[in-house]
């Protein structure tokens, strides 16, 4: 079985071409903005505003909500933690005040924030279209993010290295180079 997987696998990567290009959205604000439904739309902000994962937003209980605090290069933000992430390395995220807020209320009022990806992903096809922008799924609000922090960070008087790094860590990678194919 694994050995039909493999073979697939050579299969595609000689047959369909491999997107070079950017993923990232052309003006993700507008895009996360229009994106429908409370839960979808808190999503949509997490993922943007802290680079993380669709899996990683899956499901929030009171126990993820780590309070507001201090970020270098965005100031006051909502810090929540993940412990479901790819590879099982444990990391805090950051989002805006107003989507920790957001995340915060939703969960007193419905006890866990919990995504239903199919209804997720058609929300984000219909904020494409509704936007004008191509649809990059989810996966391309973390490439907006990395483009984003990346310049926050600079602004903030790191150097283009120690920026990457920075990046490259709260998206869960542990290699900075890795950042700069989100950088495309």
């Amino acid at each position: 079985f694994s050995n039909n997987i493999q073979n697939a696998r050579s299969d595609a990567h000689q047959i369909l071409e491999r997107n070079e290009g950017s993923r990232a959205y052309k003006n993700p604000g507008a895009f996360v903005n229009a994106v429908k439904g409370e839960t979808n739309n808190i999503a949509a902000h997490i993922q943007h505003e802290a680079g993380a994962r669709i899996n990683e937003t899956n499901k929030f209980e009171k126990e993820n909500l780590k309070g507001l605090t201090e970020h270098s290069a965005r100031g006051e933000v909502g810090k929540i933690h993940l412990d479901n992430t790819k590879g099982g390395k444990e990391r805090d995220i950051f989002v805006s005040r107003e989507t920790y807020n957001r995340l915060v209320n939703y969960i007193k009022e419905n006890d866990v924030f919990k995504l239903d990806k199919s209804s997720y992903y058609a929300s984000l096809k219909e904020a494409a279209k509704e936007t004008n922008q191509v649809y990059n799924a989810s996966h391309g609000l973390r490439w907006n993010f990395a483009r984003e922090e990346l310049e926050k960070f600079m602004e903030n008087d790191r150097t283009y290295d120690e920026s990457l790094i920075l990046v490259s860590d709260e998206m869960g990678h542990v290699r900075g180079d890795i950042t700069e194919h989100y950088l495309k």
